[in-house]
């Protein structure tokens, strides 16, 4: 049996939100992932970077879940961005054309440039 775990932690670059998350998106960790994501994010910041570079695997319900985040983001005037997908997870994105919904970048740095450049924040 594979072990599933996820843990979350937060930080701000530039004044941006990054969320680092590791371990695995799936059905027994995305209760725990959307709660604490929730509780973790910063209501202050429009545009929030989500760095998936500790996810190890995704499947439907971790794909659902960052759908369901990413809609009611937007319905709030907000936008989540990812980083530092791992090519199996980015090949996922890509099969099911997640790819045209969510901004993707390869790293926090390049993600956190494009919030700034954005919202005109100065870093």
């Amino acid at each position: 049996m594979i072990n599933s775990y996820i843990e979350i932690n937060s930080s701000h670059k530039g004044g941006i939100q990054v969320i680092e998350v590791s371990g695995r998106l799936d059905s027994v960790t995305v209760g725990q992932f959307k709660k604490n994501f929730y509780k973790t994010l910063d209501a202050k910041n429009r545009e929030t970077v989500l760095d998936m570079s500790g996810i190890s695997f995704v499947d439907s319900s971790g794909l659902g879940v960052l759908v369901v985040i990413f809609k009611e983001m937007k319905a709030q005037g907000g936008d989540m961005l990812l980083c530092g997908l791992h090519r199996n997870v980015r090949q996922i994105f890509e099969l099911v054309k997640f790819d045209r919904i969510f901004k993707i970048f390869n790293s926090q740095e390049e993600a956190v440039a494009s919030c700034l450049n954005y919202s005109g924040v100065e870093s």
